[in-house]
């Protein structure tokens, strides 16, 4: 006997569970009863639409859903292109997939091992500022930290993919886009960031930040900056105010440009002589 309820306390996942039995069990294999996705090849696990793609599922995905909310997918489970980016599941998508059947699953001891080790490797990787894929963090979460929204991010790291930045033992190459865009936003020390990204020491933070500052200068700086990344008639076209070309010039093919000196660096002499 099953009973099945429909929500968690999250009020999202939706799981299972069996009533004791006094069947005697395999010490060998176990089977469990496992809520089962849609899986076909003409089916998308996520939208359950028909779907005519090669793009399945990847182990990662699969892996994830399965210890976040006890939903299995069977291996080679496609879905839509739409719901995919660089091979893996928007993480809003992911969290869509619903299960379609209970469905009696045999695990053998080495399994149950290996499933084990997943959830201990998953476990230890939790990091609640994480940039990587699936990018779980909220919308506001990655406003709040780096000023920029997720999708900017991702056109972001898009840019800086041909950079000299690595994976490394202290940081993926997007954790290091988000250190980098998190300094200045919150204006807080590399001590301070060494536990936050939990970094080894506050060298690598500096290391980082220096790593992407030039990964910036190279890539990015060059397109959005500085008065040779755009021409004079998109100024003119895209960026002038009718108002201020009206008050300031009597030529309407006339670029307009308003600079504030507020904060310029002007050196003033030691001593100065009032007249």
């Amino acid at each position: 006997m099953m009973g099945i309820d429909d929500k968690d306390d999250d009020g999202n996942n939706e799981y299972v569970t069996a009533a004791p039995s006094n069947d005697p069990i395999d010490t060998n294999v176990v089977t469990l009863p496992l809520n089962i996705s849609v899986s076909s090849h003409h089916h998308c696990v996520v939208c359950r639409e028909n779907v005519n793609s090669t793009c399945t599922v990847s182990d990662e995905d699969r892996d994830l859903l399965f210890m976040q909310s006890n939903i299995f997918i069977p291996k080679g489970s496609r879905c839509c292109p739409d719901h995919v980016v660089d091979g893996r599941l928007i993480n809003d998508n992911l969290n869509k997939i619903r299960p379609r059947d209970i469905m009696q699953t045999s695990f053998s001891a080495t399994d149950i091992l290996t499933w084990l080790g997943k959830f201990r490797n998953h476990y230890n990787s939790i990091r609640y500022f994480d940039f990587d894929p699936p990018f779980s963090m909220s919308e506001s979460d990655c406003y709040n930290l780096t000023g920029i929204s997720k999708a900017n991010f991702d056109h972001l790291v898009k840019l800086l993919a041909d950079s000299n930045i690595k994976n490394s033992s202290n940081r993926s190459f997007r954790n290091a886009v988000g250190l980098f865009l998190t300094k200045p936003r919150l204006g807080i020390s590399n001590k301070v960031l060494t536990t936050i990204f939990q970094f080894s020491n506050s060298q690598a933070v500096s290391r980082t930040l220096a790593a992407v500052r030039q990964a910036m200068l190279t890539h990015f700086v060059p397109h959005y900056l500085g008065f040779n990344h755009i021409s004079r008639q998109e100024v003119i076209d895209n960026h002038s105010s009718p108002l201020a070309t009206q008050l300031l010039t009597d030529k309407p093919n006339t670029v307009v440009l308003v600079i504030d000196g507020t904060y310029l660096y002007i050196q003033v002499r030691n001593v100065l002589t009032i007249l």
